[in-house]
């Protein structure tokens, strides 16, 4: 790493960016989105869930698989404590999130070596634990990095269009990679290598172009220039031996959450997305595996509701959470998202099996509805800790709020794969009411909701220093759909 920081001077470091300069840069970071952006579509959507089934994920394993990136993000902790002390953020960023990338290839060809068991398994968790450490290594310095470079009165609408602009990419591989998945796969077979040849050599093949593309994505960020910081110009060098080295790499992260859980901005801030990163997460796979394998869609069909059709909404609504967080603040969105997704899981208990178009529409109307309202909750939440990346503390007041945030999360993908678990095995289950089927799946759904409620309290006392009130919000959003000025 100390190779890094001598990488930061091959170009002088910049006290600040701005003019034309700035104006690169942010295409830059556009640019490394779109990278970034196709690289989640190879991986995610529906072909990451086959590819769980494949492998010999159960149910109870799938909620450790939503877990894990949640209990990784304890790993930000020694990050922040390395950024601060050395104000390496250009190089960390870009090499460790490479590193991290590149291991989607190796992910995707488990299947094609092993078959399905508890070796597979157990290898496709370790391998994924791994790559979500490095992922998280790299997320303090990129977000101070980040933060240090994009001005704040123009973040919400930069990260809102940049977004938007990425988003037919969303649109465009999700769609394609579907039709692919169709031609091989065979309906009513088991996903397994063994059963599905041709479908497991495809998957492979999207993971492999999804690796190549995320390590473009974390490459591209080379081409900005590092900003000084006063630890990268003259860093510290205690002589601190070993084993007060390794004492301090613990107690100064929990010295830094208790301080920072001292503030009242951030105690609140804390809870709430403790709370609601808890309730996205306890359905977490399940979503996917109900469409599967309760409402029997194709892998096309699966993808374009559940990844195209949320894309298509959140093109429609990206620019203008953007612009409510810039003009009215961060906590009224947060309370007008939080209610608005709530009512996205209530659509999947309403999609009957064994009628499609009906099925189909609900399943649309959940996902989109879920990604429009969960997509206001991030942005605004990504505002927030740019806010705190303002503050003294710098990298470690995110990492600590990002850690509240992990316990949440972790939290709720453990309870949702114990639930789906131990709901597979309940008598009474699943229980056909007219034409709706409910099952394991559904009880997970319906706990995420009891919780997302939950979450609106921490709202109610959350300070968000400049915001309007939530109510003068909505009276705008009205007269505005009204067509009033």
């Amino acid at each position: 790493m100390a190779l890094w920081r001598a990488k930061s001077f091959d170009e002088l470091p910049a006290l600040r960016i701005g003019g034309r300069q700035l104006r690169r840069a942010m295409r830059t970071t556009t640019y490394a989105l779109m990278f970034g952006v196709a690289w989640a579509a190879c991986v995610g959507g529906i072909q990451w869930t086959i590819l769980g089934r494949m492998v010999g994920l159960d149910d109870y394993l799938f909620g450790v698989l939503t877990a894990i990136p949640f209990a990784a993000t304890l790993f930000q902790l020694p990050a922040a404590i390395y950024t601060e002390r050395t104000g390496v953020r250009k190089y960390t960023t870009a090499y460790t999130g490479a590193a991290s990338r590149a291991m989607w290839i190796i992910l995707g060809a488990i299947p094609l070596f092993m078959a399905p068991g508890n070796q597979s398994a157990m290898l496709f968790l370790g391998l994924f634990v791994v790559m979500n450490l490095l992922v998280q290594f790299s997320i303090p310095p990129w977000q101070t990095w980040i933060g240090d470079l994009v001005p704040r009165r123009i973040r919400g609408r930069f990260f809102a269009n940049r977004q938007w602009l990425a988003t037919p990419i969303n649109v465009a591989l999700p769609l394609l990679a579907g039709i692919f998945l169709n031609r091989m796969s065979r309906p009513g077979v088991p996903f397994t290598a063994q059963a599905q040849p041709q479908l497991a050599m495809v998957i492979g093949i999207i993971f492999a172009i999804g690796g190549v593309l995320g390590v473009l994505n974390c490459l591209w960020y080379l081409r900005i220039r590092e900003i000084a910081t006063d630890a990268l110009i003259s860093p510290e060098r205690s002589p601190h031996r070993l084993r007060e080295t390794v004492r301090r790499a613990f107690s100064e992260p929990i010295t830094l959450m208790i301080g920072a859980y001292r503030d009242p901005l951030f105690r609140n801030y804390a809870l709430y997305a403790a709370t609601i990163t808890f309730a996205l997460n306890i359905g977490g796979a399940f979503y996917a595996l109900n469409a599967l394998e309760t409402l029997h869609y194709s892998p096309l069909f699966a993808n374009v509701i559940m990844v195209v059709g949320a894309a298509v909404c959140l093109l429609l609504v990206l620019r203008k959470w953007g612009r409510l967080i810039d003009s009215w603040g961060r906590r009224p969105v947060l309370i007008l998202c939080t209610i608005g997704v709530v009512f996205g899981p209530m659509n999947w208990f309403l999609a009957p099996p064994g009628h499609p178009i009906a099925a189909h529409i609900m399943g649309f109307l959940a996902s989109g509805i879920g990604g429009i309202f969960s997509t206001g909750i991030l942005q605004a939440q990504s505002n927030m800790l740019f806010g705190f990346s303002e503050t003294s503390g710098r990298s470690r007041y995110m990492a600590a709020a990002a850690v509240f945030t992990a316990v949440g999360g972790f939290a709720g993908g453990m309870l949702g794969g114990l639930i789906a678990q131990h709901a597979g095995h309940a008598t009474w289950l699943p229980l056909k009411i007219g034409p709706f089927l409910l099952t394991k799946y559904h009880m997970t759904f319906l706990a995420s909701q009891v919780a997302m409620w939950v979450a609106l309290y921490w709202l109610k006392d959350m300070k968000d220093p400049n915001a309007r009130p939530f109510r003068e919000m909505m009276r705008h959003i009205y007269r505005k759909a009204l067509g009033r000025s």
